[in-house]
């Protein structure tokens, strides 16, 4: 910010070519740290585990926003390996985001239920719905999502009804994903 404001108090920086490359190099380094910090481990996660960060981070959500989300948790998680549990928190997250953003809803349920090693996760709201063909159309949020439960051999299913909300559905097998003692 400060060499952007040093740009205008001296307009001839703006033709010279070292000044743009090194306002470049920022910018990239920028985009970097940027994308370094989102990937890092929250200390909610780290000190909690999965099931109980996010947990914590549907009540904080609550107590900001107008809507109400209802946790549930059914059955036993082992512990899990930090890439997995990482990976995950930031699919509900991006979820709950989604929701927040777009649907308009006034009540959400995040439900994780574990039974013969799978894990299923239901993300659901009462929001406006997307209409019919736009799920197949999603947007880079959503693809992100699919990419990630992909990336961890899961499965993703979104189903939605305009006008009655939306619902997120997500399988994973646990049986790899248990923390190595490596």
């Amino acid at each position: 910010m400060y060499l952007g404001t040093i740009r205008k108090k001296y307009p001839l920086l703006l033709r010279a070519p070292d000044y743009e490359e090194a306002m470049a190099l920022v910018d990239d380094t920028l985009k970097e740290v940027r994308k370094t910090a989102h990937n890092l481990m929250p200390e909610l996660l780290l000190r909690h585990g999965l099931v109980e960060a996010t947990r914590i981070l549907c009540r904080k959500v609550q107590h900001a926003q107008k809507m109400t989300i209802d946790f549930q948790y059914h059955g036993a998680i082992s512990t899990l390996s930090s890439n997995f549990e990482l990976t995950v928190y930031r699919i509900v997250q991006e979820l709950i985001q989604n929701i927040l953003k777009h649907a308009a809803a006034t009540e959400a349920l995040v439900q994780f239920s574990v039974r013969d090693h799978i894990l299923s996760i239901t993300v659901e709201d009462n929001g406006i719905g997307i209409e019919e063909g736009a799920v197949e159309k999603a947007g880079v949020g959503i693809r992100s999502i699919e990419s990630r439960i992909k990336g961890l051999n899961g499965f993703f299913t979104i189903r939605s009804i305009a006008g009655r909300g939306t619902t997120a559905y997500i399988e994973f097998d646990l049986k790899n994903k248990k923390k190595s003692l490596v």
